[in-house]
């Protein structure tokens, strides 16, 4: 269901509109001003449903409805295969830009639940920043979707501005309730970028209702499941996930190296190609919830989140 990227297009063109000037506490990240105005003023635009437990610091996020494209909850091809090693995760230069704790910045974040290609869409979902429990260091991000069955709600943090980074490493952790570990069908987490006319969209989802680590193929606009199984989480804790990815701009193709999930490290070593692009330089990243067929509502938390470019 290829609906997600022009919703990055959107947020993309209204971040680079919005001037230079940085507000977040990033090691000098390009500015970013999230459509949704409740990110950027404090205001709440959407309260969440009485049904459902209210956090600290709501943010709205149900607004406007992007044209849909993008990777989604498309049913995976079943392509499993052993991947030659590309070795450990490798230690960043001196000179790579980090941005750590992106969970707690205010800027750059939107959301929408028509782009993410659900079955179905909805206007109960949102975002909320500086939770203190769950949390690891204190501060953590909860993201919530409430819906009919197959319906998915995408979450996003952009950083615009050219960017000549080709190397990334993202590290966080994510957490599910009990409420929501054994319903989600999958958890879906992508980096992208545009750059040079040229959309890397590197997308990765815990495939929780078919068993794998899934993988985006850009150009066939299909999820491909890799060799490493993703049986559910355990509920009510903290799972840490690493990826080593790589944006080969010679040859307009990304490549996942190397996923580390709860300390085990699982070589990848997929290449896959881009898609054309007339949107402005970007880079990302994103979380998705897919909810299954019973259409349970979830939540899920992310915490400690540091991406690393260079």
């Amino acid at each position: 269901m290829p609906r997600k990227l022009m919703c990055l297009a959107s947020a993309v063109a209204l971040l680079s509109a919005c001037g230079s000037g940085s507000k977040n506490t990033l090691a000098k990240p390009a500015a970013a001003v999230g459509s949704n105005a409740a990110a950027n003023n404090g205001s709440v635009s959407n309260t969440p449903s009485v049904s459902d437990p209210t956090p600290s610091n709501p943010v709205g996020t149900a607004g406007s409805t992007p044209a849909p494209t993008g990777p989604s909850a498309a049913t995976p091809t079943a392509a499993p295969a052993a991947a030659a090693a590309p070795g450990p995760l490798p230690t960043p230069p001196a000179n790579a830009q980090v941005h750590d704790q992106v969970q707690n910045t205010l800027d750059g974040w939107t959301s929408c639940s028509v782009c993410a290609a659900g079955t179905h869409d909805t206007t109960n979902y949102w975002m909320a920043p500086f939770q203190t429990q769950p949390s690891r260091t204190g501060s953590s991000r909860q993201l919530f979707i409430g819906g009919p069955s197959w319906t998915n709600a995408l979450f996003i943090k952009t950083m615009p501005g050219t960017n000549a980074a080709t190397h990334y490493l993202w590290d966080f952790w994510i957490y599910l309730d009990a409420a929501s570990a054994p319903n989600a069908w999958t958890a879906e987490m992508d980096l992208w970028q545009t750059n040079g006319g040229r959309e890397f969209m590197i997308g990765s989802q815990c495939n929780f209702g078919d068993g794998w680590w899934d993988l985006w193929d850009s150009k066939n606009n299909q999820w491909i499941h890799s060799s490493v199984p993703c049986p559910r989480w355990g509920a009510n804790s903290w799972h840490h996930v690493q990826w080593y990815v790589e944006r080969l701009p010679q040859s307009q193709q990304y490549r996942y190296d190397t996923l580390v999930f709860d300390g085990t490290a699982h070589p990848i070593n997929a290449t896959y190609t881009t898609n054309p692009t007339t949107w402005p330089d970007a880079v990302g990243v994103q979380w998705q919830l897919d909810q299954s067929a019973n259409g349970a509502p979830l939540h899920e938390w992310i915490d400690d989140v540091r991406l690393t470019m260079w």
